[in-house]
């Protein structure tokens, strides 16, 4: 209904954040979503942009602009525990070693790495029931733990997103007979959402993927040509422009180039599990509903009462416990985008610029320890930890995060009334002579997950 018509608008009380890893950038992978309880607010958009025209006329007046770039910025936050936070973490650091500790109990220890994986997220943002949308190639620059007075301590994540679109999910027909489970995908935009869904059919299997495409409001009768899937040098599936049954770009290809296109995850092997006259739909903008997707339950939260601070002089064999009021602490690894020939969209995010990791904290001054240290330019060793109930007698729940070697950064001790003196100390985590990493993450769960190594 239009706005004249009386509708139920979109309300943060409903918004459905859903995400899971890719197989690739920008393609879904096989895994699945996972639902995540946002913590609001959540800002993860496809942008348009326009571009002033380059010509003038004679009228002086401004000449209509074309489009500019399209992509977006992702911030959104989850609650801090040890399930949710792995995914994410292995994504910013690269590096990760899985070791079982018990039955069904993991630890997981994290190190920033350039030579390791390097991971990308396909999401799902449904601020039901005026707009659901898939974003992909979605990859972070930012992680950050803001920690207050015995609050919740939300797990900040910002970042960028490559690509996406507001066409529904593949819904396979009934008859199906094949068990493929990786797709088929659709991203971009599509031209005629009123002449009905999207409708794709299987057509040849052995010898190379061959499909049929045709959008209509009817039962689907395929008499268009059959088109070959698109394969890159190494045998998998690349996206290609999608057609209908007349050979018109379902998508658009004018100024505004957005195409509509389509992927097949997978190689040649994995598009055996597909059967000919296997049929997939896509339902445009505004004619699907939230698919079920599980979420991630079995992990406690964390407050400030389950954070403990420690610190010492790096070679030194005594750690000094802190007492602070409140704490920030940031992993940030700098993405930039790729973007140029071929598509208004990025065509890659790449991690760049120096891995940075920060503690701030505030505590009230009661002792000159950070003073002394500073004028002696000493590094720090930091230990934050957040402890919680036990998964056995010799293990808790607990997310771990130590400093190598930190700088004192900023020290600042201003009097603002006559209440004790507030410290508040930044920290910035360095590489040693050895070239060690500034900083490791360890995390014991019950969550059995699987990295991408």
């Amino acid at each position: 209904m239009n706005q004249l018509g009386g509708s139920i608008g979109a309300s943060g009380s409903a918004v459905l954040w859903a995400v899971g890893r890719e197989r690739s950038f920008g393609v879904p992978g096989g895994g699945g979503l996972t639902t995540y309880k946002a913590v609001l607010p959540i800002d993860s958009d496809l942008l348009d942009s326009v571009s002033e025209g380059a010509a003038v006329n004679q009228s002086g007046f401004l000449e209509r602009g074309i489009p500019g770039p399209k992509g977006g910025k992702s911030t959104w936050s989850i609650s801090l525990t040890t399930g949710t936070i792995l995914d994410f973490l292995e994504h910013l650091l690269g590096g990760v070693i899985r070791t079982p500790l018990a039955p069904g109990i993991f630890r997981y220890l994290f190190e920033p790495s350039r030579n390791s994986v390097d991971t990308s997220f396909y999401a799902l943002l449904s601020r039901s029931p005026v707009l659901r949308t898939w974003l992909y190639g979605l990859k972070l620059s930012k992680l950050s733990l803001a920690i207050g007075d015995n609050t919740e301590i939300p797990v900040k994540l910002e970042g960028l997103i490559g690509h996406g679109t507001r066409m529904g999910p593949p819904i396979p027909a009934a008859a199906n007979a094949g068990a493929y489970q990786l797709g088929p995908h659709l991203r971009g935009t599509l031209r005629n959402p009123a002449a009905g869904p999207v409708h794709v059919q299987v057509t040849q299997v052995a010898g190379g993927l061959q499909f049929k495409t045709e959008q209509t409001n009817d039962a689907p009768t395929f008499p268009g040509a059959a088109v070959d899937t698109a394969l890159d040098a190494a045998g998998e599936a690349i996206w290609q422009n999608l057609q209908g049954a007349d050979g018109l770009d379902l998508g658009f290809w004018e100024e505004n180039r957005d195409p509509l296109e389509i992927v097949w995850p997978g190689t040649p092997a994995d598009h055996a599990a597909l059967t000919p006259g296997d049929v997939f739909t896509f339902h445009p903008p505004g004619q699907w509903t939230d698919p079920e997707i599980p979420s991630l339950t079995g992990h406690q939260r964390f407050t400030s009462a389950h954070w403990t601070v420690a610190l010492r002089t790096v070679g030194a064999d005594i750690w000094t416990p802190m007492s602070c009021r409140k704490g920030e602490l940031a992993l940030s690894w700098p993405i930039s985008e790729e973007r140029g020939n071929g598509s208004r969209y990025p065509y890659a995010l790449l991690r760049d610029g120096l891995f940075a990791p920060s503690l701030k904290i505030e505590r009230a001054l009661v002792d000159p320890f950070f003073a002394d240290r500073a004028e002696g330019a000493a590094r720090l060793e930091a230990q934050l930890a957040f402890t919680g109930h036990q998964l056995a007698p010799a293990f808790r729940e607990s997310i771990t995060f130590t400093f190598a070697s930190a700088r004192i950064d900023a020290a600042k001790r201003t009097a603002k009334d006559a209440r004790t003196i507030p410290e508040e100390i930044t920290l910035v985590g360095e590489t040693t002579d050895t070239l060690a990493p500034p900083l490791t993450v360890e995390v014991i769960t019950t969550r059995d997950w699987s990295p991408s190594l």
